[in-house]
């Protein structure tokens, strides 16, 4: 059967039914194309603030290696010091 031979009632519905699903294509492709957009500003959203953290842990990172540095020699110095007062006062006991 050719569409040409489909009674004219038939062809207006089957057109009015095209013209309905197509209107409904067109709103899901804008509502697709308005979701993937906003996906888009929040990935970057999301990079920009990763971005932030991994400063702020290099950062940190750094600080706290210059930190841990500085204990050391302080604990060194220390060391050192209460190493010379043994030393001495071990050879005060021996004279």
């Amino acid at each position: 059967m050719e569409p040409t031979d489909l009674p004219l009632g038939i062809l207006h519905e089957i057109r009015a039914e095209v013209r309905a699903t197509n209107a409904r294509l067109d709103r899901t492709d804008d509502r697709l194309d308005r979701t993937l957009s906003a996906n888009g500003v929040l990935i970057e959203d999301m990079r920009s603030q990763m971005h932030l953290v991994l400063e702020a842990v290099i950062t940190t990172r750094t600080e706290l290696k210059a930190e841990l540095a500085a204990l050391r020699l302080e604990q060194s110095e220390r060391s050192t010091l209460l190493e010379g007062i043994i030393r001495q006062q071990a050879h005060g006991a021996r004279n």
